[in-house]
């Protein structure tokens, strides 16, 4: 949907029939550009990337390493705690604007976390929980995260 405000339809029907019409290896180049492109515009206007400083001035500059704030990784059972959080984080652009941040914990990892505000999140767990069993008995490989409620409202 967002397609048809970004590129007109008649526009990417006619990369469509030129991709049908194609007969040339410099065609397909060309038509392959061409979608590079609007792929690239797509990209750059779902996403964009928040400072962490005007998001938060504190968590930008507190200092994790203190053992008496030591803040434990959410999902983590072995003691990970915080050491930093990346200097950016994105702002996706969908209904509810979630955020992803990244988190460098105390082992040296990097973790990234999505943080949804305002959300029943069962939706999300239980699709979790679906691709997770999927996972087993297909032995199809697939992508999920652990889905934690830490509080109720972040904007």
């Amino acid at each position: 949907m967002v397609t048809l405000f970004l590129f007109p339809g008649d526009k990417i029907g006619g990369v469509l029939d030129d991709l049908e019409n194609c007969t040339t290896l410099d065609q397909l180049n060309q038509i392959y550009d061409t979608l590079q492109y609007y792929a690239s515009v797509l990209e750059a206007s779902s996403s964009s990337k928040l400072n962490l400083v005007n998001v938060s001035p504190i968590l930008a500059q507190y200092n994790f390493l203190d053992p008496d704030f030591a803040i434990t990784l959410p999902g983590m059972e072995n003691g990970v705690t915080v050491a930093s959080f990346h200097t950016s984080m994105t702002c996706l652009h969908t209904r509810t604007n979630p955020k992803r941040v990244g988190l460098r914990g105390s082992n040296g990892r990097f973790y990234e976390y999505l943080i949804k505000g305002n959300e029943n999140l069962h939706i999300d767990a239980g699709i979790m929980q679906l691709l997770r069993v999927t996972e087993e008995f297909s032995g199809c490989l697939t992508r999920h995260y652990s889905v934690i409620p830490i509080g109720k409202y972040f904007q």
